[in-house]
């Protein structure tokens, strides 16, 4: 009895290997996974051409917000705030490095967010010179296109959570 399931576990993973390499052959993904990462490539991109004004280009912002000369200066400025930093992230310890440890790789990670944090002060700043200067309409229409980029994109109930 005992070797007849031994035989029986024998065939099934055999079976199985046999399964896994004619999909990994293939290079295709099989139940809930499967094109999963299109779906949601797909609705990234809907979501960033539904965008409101601002949210994903300045320049459609700008023009929604009829920026009289006066402005144009605080506006460049908040403008440059929003430039992605280009910088060398983990720069004290690159994570694939045989070299960095544990305590380095986080360093890196502690130095990066400490730079992030800082970036976003700047911003800040730069969106309250910006503000200062807004009419009360300019101030509403650029409430309503900076509503929603902190906000997370992954209700699945379709609640509401704040």
């Amino acid at each position: 009895m005992k070797s007849t399931t031994k035989r029986i576990l024998a065939v099934a993973a055999v079976l199985g290997l046999g399964t896994v390499a004619a999909f990994a052959a293939t290079g295709k993904t099989c139940g809930a996974w499967s094109g999963r990462h299109e779906m949601r490539m797909a609705m990234r991109n809907t979501w960033q051409l539904e965008a409101a004004p601002g949210q994903r280009d300045p320049q459609r912002l700008a023009d929604a917000l009829k920026l009289k000369p006066e402005q144009q200066a605080s506006w460049q400025a908040y403008v440059a705030t929003l430039a992605s930093p280009g910088g060398d992230h983990g720069a004290a310890a690159a994570p694939g490095s045989a070299a960095s440890t544990a305590p380095e790789r986080l360093e890196g990670a502690l130095a990066d967010a400490q730079q992030r944090e800082q970036r976003a002060h700047a911003r800040l700043e730069a969106m309250k010179a910006l503000y200062a200067q807004l009419s009360p309409e300019q101030r509403k229409v650029f409430d309503d296109a900076k509503a929603t980029p902190f906000r997370s994109r992954h209700v699945h109930d379709g609640s509401d959570r704040s």
